[in-house]
């Protein structure tokens, strides 16, 4: 009797188990719901991307530190919601943010249901946290620049400092407005966004701050375009920030625990003040948003390649999904992450070779994903070997810096006990291969135009990336002294700061004396870093920020009207505050003939004010007179100059089918000279 009574007991758990787990199941999946409706109900979306993050990161059996596991979590998810961005660009619901969220926190719910895993945090911190959150906030705040000196105008005119920065602007605001990715919506998109955006350049950062905005926002509708550009201005900033945490992150992950205490502290802190002082802060004022933010990504693909989780699944995933996030934010890249995957999968085949089936079907998912922009450049007409060789301005590493940084990253494999480590040899063989594609792009582009171009030069930050992220293992040289270093409390925290002391005197970041620059050469004086360039607004800094203020004071921002703005002789400033102004409109692509080929109509702004029409001004005259008949929209067109605007308004009147409105503003500023 009590053993036939066991069994039927157990029979019964194992019926009643199942069906209280579908219940529990059920509860969790409605309750997910409930507070998505809520949330966006109450305007307040971004609690449920948090609760995304946290409980992505509590099912994660990755990273020992409360911050290891939160940069994990991050760059899973960055990935994961890259690659999502497939399905939200064709499914009905675009992105919507209880759609997206909702979805979210269902998988979350199944995958804890599969897994049996509870959701789970670790608690420890480490004291080189706290120089890496410094890390976030220093490269937010140096990127942010001298934007911070001046008022919401001041700040317009530096988000709108180039026209790499407006035209990935218009990518942002599209992408928020219909709903995915432009090159797999380019029908809605044609006319919001520039022609070369819509399915020539890679989405991935435009499409990532375009769906954090809409949660921050609850709404799909961005808004007010000044607001928007401005709150963009603001992520792209931040995400200067997140480049740094990365690195500095990624190298100390890569380093591992052997590299305790001020080692690691030195390390960290060395990597924060090179990037936050150094020559890639350049990247900032010349708008390289979506590169800022790939190698970023770069970095925490970098970390995963040379140091990956032990469990098969998560490490093949995390490569997954990381290198769908390369590809998809720049693909120059690519190559790079391809490089680091190929690297990491032959150092640790043990560990991923026993499920290589479920290897197989990630990559046979994952790879057409991250080449489907690709693809759908190439169908657009894009042709990757002479798009390779565009010219272009850029600043180049200085051979000495590139010199350091690679001999520290061979120099750790002085020490046996690093040339034991797997990650060390990873490291090493990821730095030498990615080195040599380089190398590979450098002897390309010399032998097809005799020299290089700014692509190079971003190939080369690339391998700087991928170096400063392998170069914790020079960090085992550092011998520890005989005599016993806290570690902890206050006397723990007074090492750190020495090192972080040292790491500011050993990247030669210390700025004092008078600003020295010279502009011609692009290269700063001594104890003058290029973050001090920045931050001085003296030498970089926008010249339509006096004609921004006036064209916003007569409410000439956004008002849905396609615009011309001719201001200044200098053609290239008429295009850029145009540009500006049709990105404002959303029509970028729609008036994009007319707003770049006013390029080749100098000298307009000033025409007949103090002298006689010259010839120039009369065939630049003619050239914008075609521009405005071959406008597939009818434009308005706002000048300084009285002579010139009684020129277009006698066209105007002799071509009335081109519905031309000439605007005059006597007093519309000149630019800026500070």
């Amino acid at each position: 009797m009590p053993r036939q009574r066991t069994v039927v007991e157990t029979g019964t758990a194992s019926i009643t188990a199942p069906r209280r787990d579908l219940r529990k199941l059920a509860i969790l999946t409605v309750a997910a719901w409930i507070l998505v409706v809520a949330a966006n109900a109450l305007r307040a979306d971004i609690v449920v991307l948090l609760v995304i993050v946290y409980a992505t990161g509590g099912l994660l059996r990755i990273g020992g530190t409360v911050l290891d596991r939160l940069m994990i979590t991050v760059g899973m998810l960055a990935g994961a919601a890259i690659a999502a961005g497939i399905l939200f660009s064709l499914w009905p619901f675009g992105l919507d943010p209880r759609a997206v969220g909702g979805v979210a926190l269902t998988v979350l719910i199944a995958l804890r249901a599969w897994t049996g895993r509870r959701v789970r945090w670790p608690r420890r911190l480490l004291g080189s946290d706290a120089i890496l959150l410094a890390a976030a906030a220093a490269g937010t705040y140096v990127a942010y620049g001298p934007a911070r000196l001046g008022g919401s105008t001041h700040q317009l005119a530096y988000a709108a400092l180039t026209g790499d920065r407006l035209r990935h602007f218009s990518l942002f605001d599209t992408i928020h407005r219909v709903g995915g990715y432009t090159f797999l919506l380019q029908g809605k998109s044609r006319q919001l966004v520039d022609p070369g955006m819509i399915a020539l350049y890679p989405p991935g950062q435009h499409y990532l701050y375009a769906l954090f905005d809409i949660f921050v926002t609850s709404h799909t509708n961005p808004g007010n375009p000044v607001s928007e550009l401005l709150r963009y201005n603001l992520y792209a900033c931040a995400g200067y920030g997140f480049f740094v945490l990365c690195v500095a992150w990624a190298a100390r992950w890569t380093a591992g625990p052997a590299l305790a205490g001020w080692r690691r502290a030195l390390l960290t802190a060395a990597i924060t003040v090179f990037l936050t002082t150094g020559v890639l802060t350049t990247a900032i004022w010349c708008g390289w948003d979506p590169q800022v933010f790939g190698m970023g990504l770069l970095a925490l693909l970098a970390a995963c390649a040379f140091r990956p989780p032990s469990g098969p699944r998560t490490y093949v995933l995390m490569l997954a999904a990381l290198t769908v996030g390369v590809f998809l934010t720049y693909d120059l890249f690519a190559p790079f992450a391809a490089m680091l995957v190929v690297v990491s999968a032959v150092v640790y085949r043990d560990r991923w070779l026993p499920r290589w089936r479920f290897a197989a079907v990630t990559a046979a998912v994952a790879v057409p994903i991250a080449a489907a922009e690709i693809i759908a450049a190439q169908l657009a007409g894009l042709h990757s070997a002479q798009a390779a060789l565009t010219a272009g301005f850029t600043v180049a590493m200085t051979k000495e810096s590139l010199a350091v940084i690679a001999l520290l990253g061979v120099a750790g494999f002085a020490v046996r006990r690093a040339r034991r480590r797997p990650s060390a040899v990873a490291a090493l063989a990821g730095m030498v291969l990615c080195g040599g594609g380089v190398l590979a792009f450098w002897a390309y582009q010399h032998s097809t135009i005799g020299g290089t171009t700014y692509y190079y030069e971003k190939a080369v930050q690339a391998w700087v990336v991928v170096a400063l992220v392998g170069v914790g293992t020079a960090g085992h040289l550092l011998r520890v002294p005989k005599i016993r270093v806290p570690e902890r409390g206050l006397a723990g925290a007074t090492v750190g700061c020495c090192a972080l002391l040292a790491a500011v005197l050993a990247t030669d970041s210390v700025a004092y004396g008078p600003l020295a620059f010279d502009y011609g050469k692009m290269k700063p004086g001594s104890h003058t870093s290029w973050a001090r360039v920045w931050m001085s607004g003296q030498y970089i800094y926008p010249v339509t920020q006096f004609a921004l203020s006036e064209l916003r004071a007569q409410r000439l921002l956004g008002d849905g009207k396609p615009t011309l703005v001719l201001w200044d002789d200098y053609a290239e400033g008429d295009v850029n505050l145009s540009l500006t102004l049709a990105v404002l409109n959303h029509d970028a692509g729609l008036i994009s003939n007319p707003v770049y080929g006013l390029i080749n109509a100098p000298n307009l702004a000033t025409a007949g004010e103090s002298r006689p029409w010259t010839a120039q001004q009369t065939a630049s005259l003619q050239i914008l007179e075609q521009l405005i008949a071959a406008s597939p929209a009818p434009l308005r067109v706002i000048v300084s100059s009285t002579p010139l605007a009684q020129r277009l308004n006698g066209w105007a009147a002799a071509n009335p089918s081109s519905r031309l409105s000439v605007l005059l503003l006597p007093n519309l500023p000149g630019e800026l000279t500070p």
